[in-house]
């Protein structure tokens, strides 16, 4: 006989799960309370998920300011295996302006960011930059 913690009834040891990293090789709870437990847990999941869609969702917080982030379906086209300098041109093509908001778009860290954006800035003049007082640096296509 074992006693269930949850419904603290004293059964039978059959009426328990096999757990081996338990000391007595049992689960805790009986079978019956586990799945009490489980279909719990997957109905506060279930209501969870509802609630998340019917969320309405959030609005823009700077009406003027280009949502970058929505913009990462239209990067999905660079392939994978495009060099970093391709990867931050189209950020930049894009609309991504800042280091930061590049690597979120190309998916690359900020030390291959910085060193594709040398190489689009110094060697092929492809980009401008402007700095902005202490703000951070941005960066631009050149026109043709």
């Amino acid at each position: 006989m074992k006693c269930c913690p949850r419904c603290e009834e004293h059964k039978e040891i059959a009426e328990f799960g096999v757990c081996m990293n338990r000391p007595d090789g049992l689960n805790l709870y009986c079978k019956v309370c586990i799945r009490e437990k489980t279909a719990e847990a997957r109905a506060r999941l279930r209501e969870y998920k509802l609630a998340q869609q019917q969320a309405p969702a959030p609005a823009e917080q700077h009406p003027r300011k280009p949502n970058v982030i929505s913009h990462a379906a239209q990067l999905a086209h660079v392939r994978r295996f495009e060099p970093p300098d391709q990867k931050v041109f189209e950020a930049i093509r894009i609309g991504a302006r800042t280091q930061k908001e590049i690597a979120h778009l190309a998916n690359l860290p900020i030390d291959e960011v910085g060193e594709a954006i040398a190489e689009l800035l110094l060697w092929r003049k492809a980009i401008r930059t402007v700095a902005q007082g202490e703000g951070p640096r941005r960066y631009f296509i050149k026109a043709a």
